[in-house]
């Protein structure tokens, strides 16, 4: 989540989207106020919902309508994946930890989700159990009725398209995109995922698949 009181923007960042990217492009540059925290308790959670950041605004007397709202989507069966390669990249980053460095709390808990998550479970296992603890992405977008509450929906697959029209929309020449937080690709998405898990993400992730037509 970023938020520019100057620009008048805001960026619902749904994980494993690309949000690094965009955060580690604006923020260097002193277009943004606020940056999403990591604390779940935060009125500025990293990667809260467009309506819970509507009910922020509302109670810190912000003018909603007035900021350009944008979020990006992904093909959901690659962005469970994505959660896939960025969990197993962290336990190992976990078990292998240096002495020398110093992890956060944050960072320590995360770890600990990681070994429990891979921890004697088969691949289908896992990937039935991220499916099924993170929210669909239309929740990061729609309100209780169903109704969009954003104003631009990009599709991470023409991420740098959508990027310069965001900068277009709040009065910025077109930047170049930095691109961050890549997981490592040392596996196929087809070997993990079944027919069962195929359509769990299709029934979770029905609309965002139809509205961007996506297949697996």
């Amino acid at each position: 989540m970023l938020i520019s009181h100057k620009h008048k923007f805001l960026t619902i960042d749904i994980p494993k989207t690309g949000t690094r990217s965009l955060r580690e492009t604006l923020h260097p540059l002193g277009l943004v106020d606020i940056i999403g925290e990591p604390s779940l308790s935060s009125d500025f959670y990293q990667h809260a919902t467009a309506l819970q950041m509507k009910n922020t605004f509302k109670r810190n007397n912000w003018d909603w309508s007035a900021y350009f709202k944008f979020t990006i989507v992904r093909n959901p069966w690659d962005r469970y994946f994505s959660f896939f390669k960025y969990f197993h990249s962290y336990r190992d980053q976990y078990l292998n930890k240096s002495k020398n460095i110093t992890w956060t709390e944050a960072e320590i808990n995360q770890g600990k989700y990681c070994v429990e998550l891979f921890k004697n479970r088969t691949n289908d296992k896992i990937m039935k159990s991220i499916i099924n603890n993170h929210i669909s992405q239309c929740d990061y977008f729609l309100d209780v009725n169903g109704d969009l509450i954003v104003d631009h929906v990009a599709s991470f697959d023409c991420f740098n398209n959508d990027f310069h029209f965001l900068c277009e929309k709040i009065g910025l020449k077109p930047l170049s995109l930095q691109h961050e937080n890549k997981s490592k690709n040392f596996f196929n998405k087809k070997h993990f995922y079944t027919e069962e898990t195929i359509e769990l993400v299709k029934k979770k992730e029905n609309h965002v698949i139809e509205i961007m037509k996506y297949k697996f």
